[in-house]
């Protein structure tokens, strides 16, 4: 059987932000209609190792697939094959370019449902891979005025600066408490296990978006903004029930009833569904496979592959 591998390069390279995010929006619809169908990341942990795999189904597009990767301290590798529905393998991608990019297809959908009309002011917490796309989201969704980069390598936070200057983004350094100060739209995507700032003293109103804790362990957001969420949306309610530690550490503490978790395809979908514009508003982003494949179909589709 002959199929194609497409590496991290090519997938950044023909990669069109709003366009994954336009049919991302559509498969979060089929999802909620029962006509799409995705799986949760199961992880087989060792002492010295670990795996996961998740996988979906995208009958809109006849394709299937998912993601499989191994990591441990000395490295990690991620992959994603897309088969059509036939059973037939159409391609393998390497998964770290089309896992940042699929994300933040997600996160600008949360902008655009959830996030403040008038939004103007952004902060990105994090400097490492996604922070860039997680930034093309932001300026895609939201009328971006200025963007706050705040990170723990500031030779790090100085060159998502730079970048974002050399796109015609408005960005300044900061730290991290200054950063979320009267932000409009807060992106978090760091691998921390400590809060990155107090939650009382976030804007009304304001947007945050968790990306970094996909482990019960992880914890970006302390109980304060979790409490103060008048509405708190996810992309996999069940996978957040074992690995979102932001709101696991939050329901622990009593802080969050999980009963109260809203997903993302009703966010999409339920015309009834109200956005508050009290309090704050919370996305936690954990990642599904339906994500992934859509990510790829729509890779093959702009290389003319399919």
């Amino acid at each position: 059987m002959n199929h194609i591998h497409i590496s991290d390069s090519q997938v950044e390279e023909s990669t069109d932000l709003k366009s994954l995010t336009e049919e991302l929006l559509s498969a979060f619809k089929d999802l909620y209609a029962g006509e799409a169908a995705t799986t949760i990341r199961v992880r087989a942990t060792m002492s010295q190792a670990a795996a996961s795999s998740m996988s979906a189904l995208y009958p809109r597009r006849n394709v299937g697939g998912g993601k499989l990767y191994v990591y441990s301290p000395r490295g990690r590798s991620f992959i994603v094959a897309l088969f059509n529905l036939d059973g037939e393998l159409l391609a393998t991608f390497d998964g770290e370019a089309l896992t940042a990019e699929r994300t933040a297809a997600a996160t600008g959908i949360a902008i655009r449902r959830m996030s403040s009309p008038d939004a103007r002011i952004g902060a990105i917490l994090g400097t490492g891979r996604q922070a860039i796309w997680q930034i093309k989201a932001m300026n895609q969704e939201m009328k971006l005025e200025v963007l706050r980069v705040a990170g723990r390598n500031m030779q790090k936070v100085r060159e998502v600066v730079d970048w974002c200057l050399e796109n015609s983004i408005n960005a300044v350094a900061s730290d991290f408490s200054s950063a979320v100060e009267d932000a409009d739209v807060i992106v978090t995507v760091t691998g921390t296990y400590e809060p990155l700032f107090d939650g009382e003293t976030l804007k009304e109103g304001a947007l945050v978006c968790g990306v970094g804790s996909t482990t019960a362990l992880r914890r970006e957001l302390d109980a304060k903004t979790i409490q103060r969420a008048s509405l708190v949306v996810t992309d996999s309610v069940e996978g957040s029930l074992i690995e979102a530690g932001d709101l696991i550490q939050a329901a622990a503490e009593g802080f969050f009833d999980f009963a109260n978790l809203v997903s993302i395809e009703e966010l999409v979908c339920k015309n009834d569904l109200v956005i508050p514009s009290n309090g704050l508003k919370l996305f936690e982003s954990q990642g599904i496979a339906l994500e992934d494949v859509v990510g790829a179909w729509e890779i093959m589709r702009r290389l003319e592959l399919l």
